[in-house]
């Protein structure tokens, strides 16, 4: 089965990659054209990404609580 990731590159130099496909939250994401995904803008405070042409964003503190896949 393939999985379609997401990967957040954070100033600090982690990197999350998330299976946009394999979670029920982020299905608005999965579903957007590769076009869609790369038109964000970090909102003020830096608190969550904001895809203002799919009306959805994410709060980087649900990224940053995710488990790792192994």
């Amino acid at each position: 089965m393939k999985m379609t990731f997401y990967t957040f590159f954070f100033s600090d130099g982690r990197e999350v990659s998330l299976p946009i496909d394999q979670l029920e939250w982020l299905q608005w994401l999965a579903k957007a054209t590769p076009e869609q995904r790369a038109r964000w803008t970090i909102e003020p405070g830096g608190y969550a990404i904001y895809w203002e042409n799919l009306d959805d964003g994410i709060e980087l503190e649900h990224v940053l609580s995710m488990q790792p896949l192994v």
